[in-house]
Parts: structure tokens; sequence; C-alpha cells
């Protein structure tokens, strides 16, 4: 395997991605641009964290972990590629994550809020939009909400270029 010389990674990188979100002083500003609001202390940060369900099922490798002090998570990812498998991905890495954090004899009350956020060098969903926020709502009526606790964001740098947060552009 071709590695690059480290001083031609940009943050795309995997391993340049993983080595600066790994320092809290840059992983919560990103997160509160991102989720545009303050989160808690950080308890728990890693990066290339493994989960695997059952040894039947697909394991993920998740780029950064994050987990603050009210209990909610973060999976911050990288997308460089676009494999057109990004909206069932974020579900699988979802429920992988929930399935992680739920012991048995739990009640389904102690799940945590938690957010799944892919940063793309590409536009997944093809409506130019620098981000993308989805939360679970009722089709009938889109003014009720169902309070899953998940909210999944595609953050899409191609489009910064001409919109967005201004703070987040600087960052992508």
């Amino acid at each position: 395997m071709n590695r690059k010389p480290f001083e031609e990674l940009t943050i795309a990188d995997d391993f340049m991605f993983c080595k600066v979100m790994e320092h809290e002083s840059l992983c919560k500003p990103l997160l509160e641009m991102v989720v545009a609001d303050k989160i808690g202390k950080i308890i728990y940060l890693s990066s290339q964290n493994t989960i695997a369900t059952n040894s039947e099922a697909k394991s993920i490798r998740l780029d950064v972990l994050v987990k603050d002090i009210a209990g909610k998570s973060y999976d911050i990812e990288m997308q460089v590629g676009n494999e057109h498998n990004l909206p069932k991905r974020m579900r699988y890495y979802q429920a992988a994550i929930d399935i992680s954090f739920l012991d048995k004899g739990n009640s389904y009350k102690a799940l945590n809020d938690s957010f799944i956020i892919f940063i793309c060098l590409f536009d997944p969903i093809g409506h130019n939009r620098a981000v993308y926020t989805f939360e679970n709502i009722c089709v009938e009526d889109k003014t009720i909400p169902l309070r899953d606790g998940t909210k999944k964001i595609i953050l899409n740098a191609n489009a910064f270029k001409e919109a967005g947060s201004q703070e987040l552009q600087g960052f992508l």
C-alpha cells in the first residue's frame, strides 16, 4: 500500500483527521459548530473505535467517538469517496452504537441522545446544501417529532465554497 508522506497529509486523510480530532480543544468547538449548540464537558474521546455487535454481524470502525457529561454521544466520520451508501451506513452506525451502549436488562429509556456526523468532500444527497440535518418525524404531520434522541448530520464541504457558516466554512 502506498502511503503519503506526512507533509502531504490533510485533515481529509484518515490518520490526520483522527489525530486532530483526538484533541478536545479542536473536537469540541467543531461539534458545537456542527450541532449549533453548546455541548457538555467531554468525558470520552476516542478514535478508530471498533464496534462488533455479534460474531455474525458486520462490525464498524468509527473515526471519532465522543461522549459528553450529559450522556450524549457523537460519531464523527470523514468521507472522501462517495460509495453511494451513506443513508444506510448512517442507519447501521446508529444501530451499532445503540446496541453497544445499552446493557442487557436496562430500559430503552437509558439510550442516550446520539449524533451521527459525516463530513463529506462531496454532496451525497445532491441538493447542493452545506448542511443536511435529519431527524425522525411523522410523515402525516411533519410538526410531530418522534423524539427518539437521534440526529444525523451530513456536511457537504463542497457547498461551503458558496454558503454556510463562516466558522464551519473556515474549518472545512
